[in-house]
Order: structure tokens, then sequence, then C-alpha cells
């Protein structure tokens, strides 16, 4: 190689860092979403978790920060890391924590200082269950693909299996690829797959009741249900319930930080379902409009309202009452890891029903419940 080829790549490479460094300047990185989402290991969920109590404890006014769970190291480093903006107090158990002077138990923020699933899901329980701290704003970090890494050793892919809706019309792609055309992409095509089989299922089985989907968002899995059903000449009514606002102020500590996002158009949305006939919309917080709604018996509920109090609310409101036998509830938050409240609503509510059929899918993180007989 000569001087001047050994000149000449001195020089490219010069100009490609140059160049790199103008477009970093021109187009900088997108800052990192810390509430929706996931830590991918341990450092992430540190710094995640610090991100999420701080911005919670501005939120309500507050510059405590409690601790509580987890490791002592765990909370070692947590707090040294808070204590340069916000007074920290540590709190190895729940138990200790209500004997404690000093707190304010309506704005002070609780950080779950365990990355576990399990242990998450437990401390949150107990949070909830204590009148002391079931409304005060508490903040956790776990990490999905650690808990999951064990999938990653099996051979399995989910896209070498052939799917029940392979064999059926309308075809599932083209479906999902006219929703986004006209939507934002919202909801995960592997949502509406299994969603879908929910469909087919109650469909088939000729069951009576309508549909309904509560927290419908900017309309793009009521859409494909809608569709579907026009599709395959079905008279059902479909409801979709929804603020269609933004999301409602929420009182359950673990939910707080919902309070007021998620805004939309309404009049946008309502304009995309002008070609069906079967669809109603109702208008703000189901708590309240369900009850008075012209929504009868049900064979399938898609629940995606995200909340601990919207998912205990529906369960109470259509279970036993209202879902026909046969019928499913299918809750599409709970895979999601920053849901720890409709973790817990659904727990709570079928851990020990005997005319319940649950099952859990991993392809999509929806949870399915099928009400069978006593």
């Amino acid at each position: 190689m000569n001087f001047h080829s050994i000149l000449n790549g001195i020089f490219r490479r010069v100009g490609n860092r140059l160049l790199a460094m103008a477009n970093e300047k021109n187009n900088p990185k997108p800052e990192r979403d810390f509430r929706w989402t996931d830590p991918q290991n341990e450092e992430d969920a540190m710094l995640y978790l610090i991100k999420r109590l701080e911005f919670s404890a501005q939120r309500n006014g507050s510059s405590h920060i409690i601790l509580v769970g987890g490791s002592d190291e765990v909370r070692g480093k947590l707090k040294q890391d808070l204590v340069e903006k916000l007074s920290v107090t540590s709190c190895p158990c729940l138990k200790l924590l209500t004997s404690f002077d000093g707190i304010d138990w309506a704005n002070d923020v609780i950080g779950i200082a365990s990355f576990h699933a399990d242990e998450i899901h437990e401390i949150g329980k107990q949070l909830l269950n204590n009148p002391k701290t079931c409304g005060m704003t508490f903040e956790y970090a776990a990490i999905p693909k650690m808990e999951n890494i064990g999938i990653d050793r099996m051979y399995e892919n989910s896209q070498d299996f052939l799917s029940p809706l392979h064999l059926d019309k309308p075809n599932f792609n083209k479906l999902y690829s006219e929703s986004c055309e006209i939507f934002e992409p919202k909801t995960g095509i592997r949502d509406f797959m299994d969603l879908l089989q929910g469909i087919k299922h109650v469909l088939s089985r000729n069951l009576p009741g309508d549909l309904a989907e509560f927290g419908s968002f900017k309309g793009q899995s009521g859409f494909l249900t809608a569709r579907f059903l026009q599709n395959k000449g079905s008279n059902k009514k479909f409801y979709m319930f929804d603020a269609f606002e933004s999301f409602p102020v929420e009182s359950i500590g673990v939910d707080r930080f919902w309070s007021n996002t998620h805004e939309v158009d309404f009049s946008e949305i309502k304009q995309k379902f002008n070609s069906f006939k079967n669809v109603e919309f109702v208008q703000g917080d189901f708590t309240e409009t369900f009850p008075r709604s012209n929504c009868g018996k049900i064979c399938l509920a898609f629940v995606d309202c995200d909340s601990y109090r919207g998912t205990q609310f529906l369960i109470n409101q259509i279970f036993e009452d209202r879902l026909v036998e046969g019928g499913l509830m299918i809750f599409e938050d709970y895979g999601h890891a920053s849901l720890l409240g409709n973790r817990l609503a659904i727990h709570e509510s079928f851990e020990h029903r005997k005319n319940a059929f649950c099952f859990f899918s991993q392809f999509s993180g929806s949870f399915f419940v099928c009400k069978i007989s006593k």
C-alpha cells in the first residue's frame, strides 16, 4: 500500500466521522422514555425507577421518597442517587412503614426497591390492601426481558407456527394493514390476532349478547373489531366505552401517573366509524356511564383500561351478571410490565373463582378469562 492510499484512507475516515458528528448534531437521539418503555437490565431499572420517582414527587409537590422492600444494597444505591434532590426514608418491610412519623400519606411517593416481578406484585398487593397506603403514589421498575430469559433458550419461535387464523376469511393481515392506513398504529398485530380468535369463539358458537370494548383510545382496536363483525355479516352490537378526552384522574396510588394523559379528539375518531351501523360510542368515565348505558348481556368484553380501579370495576360489573356462559373477558394490559394495577385487579378477582377458566397468552401478553358453569 503506497503513501497516497494511506493518506486517502485517513482523510476518508476523518470525513466520515465529521459527517456522522454533523448528523448527530442535526438529528439528536430522542430522549429516553422512562415511563412507557421497559428497562432491559438492572442498571436500566435503577435509572428508570429513579426517574419515575423524581417525576411523581415533582407532580405530587413532595420532596420525600420512601423506599420499600428489596435488598439493603439496592435501597442504598437508590438512596445515594436520590438524596441530592429529595429526602429519602429506607424501609425494609411495609410493617415498619406505618409506624414511621413525618409521612405525608397523601403526597409522599413510595418506591418498590426490587426489580423482580414476584416481589413487586406482593408489595403492590399489600400497598393496595392497606387503607393508609392504597392512595399513595408508588413506583417500580420490572425487567420483563430478564424475567423471560429462559424463553430465549427454547427452539420455538412464534413465527414458526400455523394459526387457525390462516384458515379463515377475511385475511387478518389485510384487515390489520387496512387499519394502519387509517390510524396511527397503536394496537399490535399480536394483540389483534388473539382478539380475533376471541371474537371467532363467540361468533362460531352463536353465543348471545353483544361485544364491548373498554378503553378505545384513538380507535384502532375498535375499528378492527367492527370491521371483522361487518365482514362476517354479524348483527351484534359493539359498544366502545372511553372518556374520549383524556385519562380520568386516578385516586388509587398505583395508577396516579395515568391521570390526564392520552388526550384524543373524539370527533376525529367518530368520523372514522361512519360506515358501521352497529357501533355505539359511550363517552365518559365508564365507571359512571356503563351502568346506565344500553349495553346488556355481553359475550365478549375487551378490556384495555390499564388501571386497577377500572379493571376491578369491570370485573365486578360484568363477569357474574352480564357475561354469558362461554363468554370471554380479554385483558389486553396484563403482560405490560408497567401495568401492575391491572394485574393486581385480575389476580384479586380470578385466582380462586371456580367458574372462570383463565389463560395468559405469551404471544400477545393478553389475559383471557372464559366464564364456565360452576
